[in-house]
């Protein structure tokens, strides 16, 4: 059950976004859900899915980090990935994005092994429930996500993947089993978030064929950019007041 909350009207006024601030209700959902692995430390890693994930991914990677903090526990590592939209791991150009998205996790950490690989040898049998928490804007076919969990599955990692917006909610268990992890959603429609991304509010742009995103900040969105960032830690701040009194 969603316990009501209203935001602090000392934060509120703050927020500049509109597309940002709405992101508080289906964020505060899955975080309910996701609640408890939280408060076990079990997200290490969180993966961003640019380019429209990135917003709230970072929101996700400051609410864990202040839960992290609380309870002494590690506080998880932050990636951001580019988006593989039109791909899928049968086609061409997903099997192309897979392997890169294999070379490029190799060094992440400086050394032999990937990060991925230093998260699955890194922890004893009674750690095994240690996961990463992937963050995307939504979910239609899953298709986008597809080389990345690809990649995730044949390294035997688990993962979630939270996502604010959902299609096609009746098809959840079917885009599950095809991405190999569990679905946490916030609603039921495509968030703003994502359309603002002509608004040029996440700061990046992708390429589907890499695997990085590339920065889009000039003097031009400077000023949107930072507005949206300032955004991501008062609405944070929103959800850790939430969270620590979820009554009020």
């Amino acid at each position: 059950m969603i316990e009501s909350f209203e935001f602090p009207k000392e934060h509120k006024k703050q927020i500049k976004n509109p597309e940002v601030e709405e992101l508080f209700y289906p964020i505060k959902k899955i975080l309910e859900e996701l609640r408890t692995k939280i408060e076990k430390g079990e997200y290490r890693y969180i993966v961003g899915d640019d380019a429209s994930g990135r917003i709230p991914a970072l929101i996700f990677y400051n609410f864990i980090k202040k839960i992290s903090i609380d309870n002494n526990l590690p506080i998880p590592k932050l990636y951001f990935l580019a988006g593989s939209r039109g791909f899928s791991d049968h086609s061409d150009s997903g099997k192309e994005k897979i392997e890169k998205l294999e070379e490029y996790v190799t060094p992440v950490l400086g050394n032999k092994n990937s990060f991925l690989d230093n998260f699955k040898n890194k922890f004893s049998d009674s750690q095994k429930r240690e996961r990463i928490l992937i963050v995307t804007d939504t979910i239609v076919t899953g298709k986008s996500l597809k080389p990345l969990t690809t990649v995730l599955q044949n390294r035997g990692l688990q993962f979630d993947l939270a996502s604010i917006g959902y299609r096609e909610i009746e098809e959840k268990l079917t885009r599950e089993k095809y991405l190999g992890g569990e679905i946490f959603f916030g609603q039921n429609r495509t968030p703003n978030i994502y359309l603002a991304r002509a608004r040029g509010i996440h700061g990046v742009k992708k390429y589907p064929e890499n695997v990085l995103s590339e920065s889009t900040v000039d003097s031009r969105d400077a000023d949107l950019i930072k507005s949206s960032r300032e955004d991501v830690k008062t609405l944070t701040d929103d959800l850790y007041a939430w969270y620590k009194n979820p009554k009020t």
